[in-house]
């Protein structure tokens, strides 16, 4: 899973992009949650390495989870916060509404708003995922 340090050249300024895609149940490999849970779990280390930078990080993709990656995933890097929303607590864990298997997820100086999935003409003939959308920017 390919993970960036992105420069941008007028600034300057860095951050960290990690892409992930997690295994999916399917017809042929119905039974994928183990991959999906070890995954996780090396996701889990590679953004606590990233954050050590103190760079923003960014984390994208196709989890193929819903609430259990994000509860898992938050609890464990608290640092870390969906475009899409939800919270992880001592009083337990409250996962965005609506939430998909596509993620958009950041540090603690990186901030979301206008989170949407986009469904269009051109996203049904590419893909049988919503197109995941939000607007950010670094604190």
């Amino acid at each position: 899973m390919p993970v960036v340090l992105l420069r941008h050249r007028a600034t300057g300024a860095r951050i960290w992009v990690a892409n992930h895609h997690n295994p999916a149940d399917t017809r042929h490999f119905p039974r994928e949650q183990k991959w999906r849970d070890r995954a996780v779990t090396r996701e889990i280390a590679v953004t606590r390495q990233l954050l050590r930078t103190g760079l923003p990080v960014y984390v994208i993709g196709d989890m193929n989870d819903r609430a259990r990656f994000f509860c898992r995933y938050v609890a464990a890097v608290p640092q870390m916060h969906a475009s899409s929303g939800g919270s992880v607590s001592r009083s337990g864990c409250r996962p965005p509404r609506g939430m998909g298997v596509d993620w958009i997820l950041g540090s603690a100086r990186v901030g979301f708003r206008d989170h949407a999935k986009w469904y269009g003409p051109l996203v049904r003939r590419a893909t049988d995922h919503p197109i995941v959308l939000s607007r950010t920017w670094l604190r």
